[in-house]
């Protein structure tokens, strides 16, 4: 019943305020209605806050011809991609139509709620290689060590299905400690946009855990912290500058289904944080089909990079490499994944040039950033999508 007050409360307030609390709201809850609230807000925001311009007429005209047989829609959507990016490109997908009705038909938001839970991901991934998990809590239960850092080729054997073993919380101190190194506690559910991150010293792991532990009520994970690879860590020294790559599951119809990646970027850290989270601080830069950065940094409320803030470099023409690994992995793990038919990974390449999931978004995993600086989200399968998702031109 609690619950069930909470979510309503979420959704008044959410669809009131076009606001939400990070780590808190349960986003996968809200109706499709609130979700684009949000969305809404953020739009009008950047709007109000960098003086866009408006769309002329013409243009207007043009947008709406290119969607003309789906839902009406605000065309402010538009009107920040052209703020930001100088181009007015019909084909961006606006939050209103994504998120109001094509999200909502391609991924059950509920089963998200409950599966996309970074406690299960030694289970669901296990043929994917992961940060080293020292130690985890999954209900009530205490969990240590893993082997979700072994390759493929190499599998480990565990006390239980998830890479890990029941321990007494009593235990959890000695795990830390002997990790040797600095360590990073995740809360593993309904952890939008980053929240619920911390890092835990080499020195004393133990006072930093105590510290933190105290106000986690959900499942968490604690890990090592990945040693990522030169061309990674020269765009931003301390924080671990991950891909976030979207794939799009093709129900297939008369043909097998088929994964396509739909856009790729790698999220960049700024100011010495250790995050790369937008929300952060931190911006999306786009990357193109050579694995090679495209030149536009997207950060939050509609704000745009040329060069890096503090580092000064040119974000055009970055050579980024274990990209086709990463596609590799995603279009085999995807097909696993059928209630969730567009999924947004994220992905480090540590010191071996090794993909290393951090990640995986299988609601909400957020469109106009990436749009803003790769491009279009479902580029020249924007028109098969609209007819599946709205029935038209069959």
């Amino acid at each position: 019943m609690i619950g069930s007050v909470k979510r309503l409360k979420d959704e008044i307030y959410v669809r009131t305020t076009g606001r939400f609390v990070e780590g808190s709201t349960e986003l996968d809850y809200l109706s499709n209605a609130a979700v684009v609230k949000i969305f809404e807000k953020q739009a009008k925001d950047a709007i109000r806050r960098h003086g866009y311009p408006e769309l002329t007429p013409a243009q207007k005209a043009e947008i709406r011809e290119y969607y003309r047989d789906c839902p009406k829609f605000d065309t402010i959507y538009h009107r920040v991609f052209y703020g930001r990016t100088g181009r007015v490109e019909p084909a961006y997908m606006p939050e209103e139509l994504y998120y109001g009705y094509i999200e909502p038909y391609m991924v059950d938001h509920e089963a998200a709620r409950y599966i996309d839970n970074k406690t299960y991901y030694g289970l669901l991934f296990s043929d994917i290689k992961q940060p080293e998990t020292i130690a985890m809590r999954m209900g009530s239960v205490w969990y240590g060590g893993s082997t979700s850092d072994v390759s493929a080729s190499e599998p480990g054997r565990s006390d239980t299905a998830f890479g890990a073993s029941p321990v007494a919380k009593s235990e959890i101190p000695g795990l830390l400690r002997s990790a040797g190194s600095e360590l990073i506690l995740k809360i593993a559910e309904n952890s939008e946009e980053g929240a619920g991150i911390f890092f835990l010293s080499k020195e004393d792991p133990v006072t930093d855990f105590k510290r933190v532990i105290r106000e986690i009520k959900n499942d968490l994970i604690i890990q090592r912290v990945v040693k990522q690879h030169p061309a990674y860590a020269a765009l931003h020294p301390e924080s671990v500058n991950t891909l976030r790559i979207m794939s799009y599951l093709d129900a297939g119809g008369r043909e097998r289904p088929k994964v396509e990646i739909l856009t790729t970027a790698v999220r960049v850290g700024t100011g010495g944080l250790r995050v790369d989270n937008v929300t952060a601080g931190g911006f999306f830069l786009g990357i193109d089909d050579k694995g090679r950065t495209m030149g536009l940094g997207a950060g939050a409320r509609g704000k745009v990079y040329r060069e890096h803030p503090e580092l000064g470099y040119d974000l055009k023409g970055i050579e980024l490499p274990g990209i086709d690994k990463v596609y590799e992995l995603i279009k085999n793990a995807h097909p696993g994944f059928g209630k969730f038919r567009i999924i947004s990974w994220d992905f480090a390449i540590d010191e071996k040039c090794e993909p290393v999931l951090i990640e995986v978004n299988l609601a909400l995993g957020g469109t106009a950033n990436i749009q803003a600086c790769s491009g279009p989200l479902f580029g020249d399968k924007t028109a098969e999508v609209c007819r599946e998702v709205f029935g038209v031109g069959r």
